[in-house]
């Protein structure tokens, strides 16, 4: 019983440690957009850019919802081998 307490007290650094990181990623990521809209740079076909534009959540969720990831690509195939 004592051996497992430090071992579980380990994996809730490591997760906080990796949490905080993936969370700080999200708010740069909605940050960049947030700046993108104020800037004037959120312009569809149906709407032009507003210089000054505060998005709403909603907005910013449709803004991410639209991404599609891109597949990785493997850098060793170009080489032939």
């Amino acid at each position: 019983m004592q051996t497992r307490r430090p071992a579980e007290f380990v994996k809730l650094i490591i997760f906080c440690r990796y949490n905080h990181k993936w969370s700080r990623m999200v708010q740069d990521a909605i940050s960049t957009v947030l700046l993108c809209a104020w800037l004037g740079g959120m312009s569809t076909d149906s709407r032009p850019g507003e210089i000054g534009r505060l998005l709403t959540l909603e907005e910013i969720g449709e803004t991410f919802h639209g991404l599609q990831p891109s597949p990785m690509s493997d850098p060793y195939s170009s080489l032939g081998g």
